[in-house]
């Protein structure tokens, strides 16, 4: 029985240092396991504070690429009103000359209509009677009146 005993004291002890180099095994393998997520936990802070750091970049940059186009809108804007202001006194200066080019007009054929009706009405000289005195009439009937 001794040896029994003994050959089974011995199976457990053997599969006592089996279990124990599994739990060994098993240990290691966990911490390398905790190593290695440590590791990714350490790059993943990392790569988080870079993409941070890269958002609040781009974030700024695109802050400042607004208010300059902001800025460009108002000043174009601006420039808009003045040149919408700068065409409305030329269409004004123009409605303006319109109406004095059509007064102009009015006169002219008023004057031209009261010439023609004089000139129709005006007693034609015998030819006798002409002289150097009679031409200075006629060129000073010709005369243009000033408008």
């Amino acid at each position: 029985m001794s040896i029994a005993k003994d050959e089974r004291l011995a199976g457990i002890a053997d599969e006592l240092a089996r279990t124990a180099q599994q739990y060994a095994a098993g240990l290691i393998e966990l911490e390398g396991a905790r190593k290695h997520s440590l590791l990714q936990i350490d790059q993943a802070r990392g790569e988080s504070r870079h993409w941070k750091a890269e958002f609040e970049r781009v974030d700024h940059e695109n802050r400042t690429t607004l208010e300059t186009y902001r800025q460009k809108a108002s000043s174009l804007a601006t420039e808009l009103a003045g040149a919408r202001g700068r065409l409305s006194a030329i269409e004004e200066a123009l409605a303006t000359a319109r109406v004095y080019t059509a007064a102009l007009e009015q006169r002219v054929t008023a004057q031209a209509e009261r010439q023609e009706i004089e000139a129709r009405l005006r007693p034609i000289a015998p030819a006798t009677k002409r002289t150097s005195a009679a031409g200075k009439g006629m060129a000073s009937a010709l005369r243009r009146r000033k408008l």
